[in-house]
């Protein structure tokens, strides 16, 4: 009998140990854990096999799905949801990395989010950890006002509230890239002093974003009354998140 890292490929279907959990079995995967019986000893040569392909596998789905969200985000979305996954990265995944890396940088720039307007380096001064967690607050206040949103307004679609909370992610995704490439425009802004204009012109490109993707994703493209609808909803949503956003941190400033 044979342990699960003596043969890399068991092919003759000889007995093995699985070194995951001890089952005996044959072939090249244990029927009990799933481990392959391909498992060695970590060497400099298998650990160099292996990182180029982990880290290629990863970038290759995470820039599949960003580059759909920017392509064809609403049929992308609806598409995933109808169980085309397969070189998708998990969308909670890619949202903590977009939007971790869009509040690390507003906030190391010390820039103004969009639409509930908060000065974050000021925030940082009084609550370090709230305020590079601001944008996850506000992203899933949002995201979970907008899926809760949709699933009310557009219950035609028969689209229950868990699909519409993933669609709403994959969707803000967009809306953190949105961010991220508008970060060159901000700094030269600021360096001409024209800052507190060029916030505004974020705005748009955002709300026409989560318009464009519901007119896609609930094709919506020949139906005016459906149009409506969206235009309309993602208005209130702006609104709300407005009048909202300056009130979830209010308690951390100063006054």
């Amino acid at each position: 009998m044979l342990t699960a890292d003596n043969k890399t490929n068991n092919l003759e279907g000889d007995m093995m140990i699985c070194k995951n959990c001890g089952h005996s079995f044959q072939l090249n995967y244990c029927n009990a854990c799933g481990q392959s019986a391909g498992t060695h000893r970590i060497t400099w040569r298998l650990l160099l096999e292996h990182l180029p392909h982990a880290i290629f596998h990863v970038d290759h789905g995470l820039f599949f799905s960003l580059l759909e969200l920017i392509k064809r985000p609403g049929h992308s979305i609806r598409e995933y949801l109808e169980g085309k996954r397969k070189g998708h990265v998990n969308p909670f995944t890619m949202l903590v990395l977009t939007g971790g890396l869009c509040s690390y940088l507003y906030v190391h720039f010390n820039f103004r989010t969009v639409l509930a307007s908060v000065n974050l380096h000021e925030l940082e001064e009084q609550s370090a950890m709230v305020a590079h967690k601001y944008f996850a607050l506000r992203t899933i206040f949002f995201c979970m006002l907008c899926s809760i949103g949709d699933y009310l307004v557009f219950r035609e679609k028969k689209y229950n509230l868990p699909e519409m909370v993933i669609a709403n992610v994959y969707m803000f995704c967009g809306v953190s890239m949105i961010q991220l490439m508008f970060i060159p425009l901000l700094l030269i802004a600021r360096n001409l002093n024209l800052y507190a204009y060029a916030v505004f012109f974020i705005i748009p490109p955002v709300l026409a974003y989560l318009v464009y993707t519901r007119f896609q994703f609930l094709q919506a493209f020949q139906n005016k009354k459906l149009q409506v609808k969206i235009i309309l909803a993602v208005v209130l949503y702006a609104v709300i998140v407005v009048l909202i956003g300056q009130q979830i941190v209010r308690p951390f400033l100063g006054n």
